[in-house]
Parts: C-alpha cells; sequence; structure tokens
C-alpha cells in the first residue's frame, strides 16, 4: 500500500509535460485532444449493419404469359381435324397443365411428325416450364415445318 502511494505521488510530481498536460485536463473536466480526425456521420460512412433498413412492398406472383400465341380454335368445317393429342393438348394447356402438353406432344414435335400448331403449342408450355431446350427443339420443329 505504502509503495503504490509513492509510486504514484513520484508520478505525479515528476510526470514528463504531455502527463501533466493529461492530469491537468482530467481534473478540469476537459476531454484531451485527440490528433486523428473525428469520424464523419454521413451516411456513406455508416456501416450497412446500422443503416436503416429500405421497406419495400412484397413480391405479387403473376403467372407466366406464353409468347406464343395459341393456335386458332378447331372450326367444325375445317378439312383437317385435330389429332386426338392435339386435342388432349389444348385442354390441359387451358387448364395450365404444361408438363402435361410436353409429355403429349414432346415425342411426335420432336421427331417432326408434328404440325405447326403443336410446335406453337409444345414451345408455349416449355416457355412457361422454363425448360430451354424443349424452347429450342419446338422452335426449331415450327421453322422447320
Amino acid at each position: 500500500m505504502v509503495r503504490t502511494s509513492l509510486v504514484l505521488a513520484a508520478l505525479v510530481l515528476e510526470a514528463p509535460a504531455g502527463c501533466s498536460a493529461l492530469l491537468e485536463r482530467a481534473r478540469a473536466g476537459a476531454r484531451p485532444k485527440e490528433t486523428a480526425t473525428a469520424p464523419t456521420t454521413s451516411a456513406s460512412a455508416v456501416p450497412k449493419s446500422r443503416a436503416a433498413p429500405v421497406r419495400t412492398a412484397p413480391p405479387v406472383w403473376m403467372p407466366p404469359v406464353p409468347p406464343f400465341e395459341l393456335p386458332p380454335p378447331a372450326d367444325p368445317d375445317a378439312s383437317t381435324p385435330l389429332s386426338a393429342e392435339m386435342k388432349k393438348a389444348l385442354e390441359a394447356f387451358e387448364a395450365g397443365e404444361h408438363k402435361k402438353v410436353k409429355t403429349l406432344l414432346e415425342k411426335k414435335v420432336r421427331g417432326g411428325k408434328g404440325t405447326v400448331d403443336e410446335a406453337k403449342l409444345l414451345a408455349a408450355s416449355c416457355t412457361s416450364l422454363k425448360d430451354k431446350p424443349c424452347t429450342d427443339a419446338a422452335s426449331a420443329a415450327m421453322d422447320a415445318l
């Protein structure tokens, strides 16, 4: 205890010039000057973790829109009636069952035996399913037919 008070007295009485200036300021209640520049409080200096959150509206789901036109509905007077697969595929497409349309028409169109309308319907379904290879094959089949 005595040793501590002697060391403290020696430091206070014979403190270097910088230390004594700090002690005087501390006694007066002032903070010591910092040599570094003070940080700015602009928005760019604020870390992202402390930035206020930006509120946005929640996303709204929209059904995909096929980029291709649907084939026209079957005319009773038409000279070429629709195939059974095409009729089933049209019903499935209108019901939004794109996988079923792809299953019904893909082999026929890729084999080169489908019609242009079947290729268009397959391309629209594959686009809705975001199946790029199927869409490319159906588009190539439309160009070939």
